[in-house]
Parts: C-alpha cells; sequence; structure tokens
C-alpha cells in the first residue's frame, strides 16, 4: 500500500526489455518515507500522476511511458531497449513519449533522457540492435540506413539487413544466439555470400562487442568505413 511498481520492475511487468534485471523489486512511494532499499525491495521517491499509473493483475505499476522516461533518465541503454520495443509493438506511440517527457521537465536526468529517446525507433527487432545504434551514435560514427532491403538480380531476392553505410557498401548485422539454431546457420552462411556478391562488407557483433569489447568494435567499424582511428 502506498506505493506504484517503478523503473526496471515495472519495465519487466510491461514486458520490455532492459539491460539488467534489478536485484531487487523496484517501487516508487506515493508518500513520504523513508528511501532506499528496504527488505525485500528498493524504495524511491518521486511524485507520481494518476495518469501515470495502470494496474498488473491489481498492483499499480507506472504506464509505459512513465517507466521509458524513467529508465532513460538513470541508464541511457534501459531506455533506448525498452522505447525501441514499446514503438514496435505499439504500447505507446512517440507522442506519449514526447508529453511524458514534458511532464518530466526540471527532474534529474531528463535532459539525457529527451537526447537518447530522440534515437527510439519501430524499426529495431531486437534489443541488441538498439544497443548497436546506440554505441554508433556514442561514439560518432555516422548514421546508418536501418532495416534496408537489399535487391539481389542473381538470386532474385530481397535480403533485409540491420543497419547499412550506403556509400562506404558496409553492412552491420547484431546477432543473437537464437539466430543460429537448426539449419539457420547454414541459410545465414548463404546470405552473406550473396551480399558480399553484392560488393558489401558485412560486419557482425554480438553481445561481448557492445558491451566490453565495444573499443575493438568501434576500431573495426572506422576502419571499415575509412575513417580515422
Amino acid at each position: 500500500p502506498g506505493h506504484v511498481v517503478s523503473g526496471r520492475s515495472a519495465a519487466v511487468l510491461h514486458g520490455l526489455p532492459v539491460f539488467r534485471l534489478p536485484h531487487l523489486p523496484e517501487t516508487t512511494c506515493l508518500t513520504p518515507a523513508v528511501l532506499g532499499s528496504r527488505t525485500g525491495r528498493h524504495v524511491y521517491g518521486a511524485k507520481t500522476r494518476q495518469d501515470e499509473m495502470s494496474s498488473w493483475f491489481g498492483a499499480p505499476v507506472h504506464t509505459v511511458p512513465r517507466t521509458i522516461v524513467d529508465l532513460a533518465r538513470h541508464d541511457r541503454r534501459d531506455g533506448l531497449m525498452a522505447a525501441d520495443l514499446a514503438l514496435r509493438d505499439g504500447l505507446v506511440t512517440r507522442m506519449q513519449v514526447d508529453a511524458q517527457l514534458r511532464s518530466a521537465a526540471g527532474w534529474p536526468g531528463v535532459r539525457g533522457a529527451r537526447q537518447v529517446l530522440l534515437l527510439a525507433s519501430p524499426l529495431a527487432e531486437s534489443p541488441l540492435e538498439s544497443l548497436a545504434r546506440l554505441a554508433v551514435h556514442d561514439f560518432g560514427l555516422p548514421m546508418p540506413e536501418w532495416q534496408v532491403g537489399l535487391w539481389d538480380p542473381f538470386e532474385r531476392r530481397l535480403y533485409r539487413v540491420d543497419m547499412m553505410w550506403r556509400d562506404q557498401k558496409v553492412i552491420l548485422e547484431a546477432d543473437g544466439r537464437e539466430k543460429y539454431s537448426n539449419d539457420a546457420l547454414w541459410q545465414e552462411k548463404l546470405r552473406e555470400l550473396a551480399l558480399t556478391r553484392l560488393g558489401y562488407r558485412v560486419e557482425r557483433v554480438v553481445w561481448t562487442d557492445l558491451t566490453t569489447g565495444w573499443q575493438q568494435t568501434r576500431a573495426r567499424l572506422r576502419a571499415l568505413l575509412s575513417l580515422p582511428r
């Protein structure tokens, strides 16, 4: 009583991805109280309007727009991953996100949230793609085209790629393990061969390339794009 599920816990209930799951359930207190880690949960203090709350099987939870803005205020990765999927699945509109950002004017971290949520797009097909786009932006690389269709006149079929720098003929693919089950690995090999024959260079990134190993990934991409290191 007197609390609303918020932050990363609200994202989990709404089915939105986060970079790391919270160690404790995250809630926001609706009345003055002792904040911080409590037995079994972490309690935050912030204003919550009635229209910023919804219900999850009877439990009060922050709405999707409020959740996305709160995530983006505290962690850019959480914010973009959640916003991309919410836009893609129709859980939120760009207008609702913008309205929530205006309501959060003056809150800690809201300026950074505005910047990262400008990158949000319903074209992202996975949290890994969201991370790749954020990394490309943060390290000053030229923004690629997203989800581009390439026609192969030899095979007479259309291939769709995650990201592409058209002028440099470089393709960036964000690969999760689920992409390579059964015979998918062989099919992906044939696809990459076809793209190579069309004159494109294909660079693949996995989760560690965008987290612990991003400096090396950045150097590889800058070399492929003929940019100074």
